[in-house]
């Protein structure tokens, strides 16, 4: 997943450094994908990664990863583990979560512009 994000923004122009920030965001959404909402899951779960290139030059993402599992709220103590979310909002200009209806959960982030090519 990560290999294929990289290739897609490298075609598209976007500089290295917000290209390392997207990657590590969308796979710390994943991550908690599989860590989180398949826990219970024997046999694998669906996770869905998608990019829109949005605004008048296409120079920022809108991007969803979206699971079928089971939502469980934030725990208030992470501990030493448990600080992906908090990364991914460093890296995003804005950051939903929301439980989907039918189980599951969506994370929208929105990328931060970058100058036009």
């Amino acid at each position: 997943m990560r290999a294929h994000l990289r290739g897609w923004l490298t075609e598209m122009r976007w500089p290295g450094r917000a290209i390392d920030d997207i990657a590590l965001a969308v796979s710390e959404a994943v991550t908690n994908v599989v860590e989180h909402a398949y826990r219970s899951v024997t046999v694998g779960g669906i996770v869905e990664v998608d990019c829109e290139a949005i605004g008048a030059d296409r120079r920022q993402l809108r991007i969803w990863v979206r699971d079928r599992g089971r939502w469980r709220p934030r725990r208030l103590d992470p501990g030493f583990r448990g600080w992906g979310l908090e990364v991914i909002a460093a890296l995003m200009l804005e950051l939903r979560i929301q439980p989907r209806e039918g189980g599951g959960t969506e994370v929208m982030m929105l990328t931060r512009p970058i100058p036009p090519i």
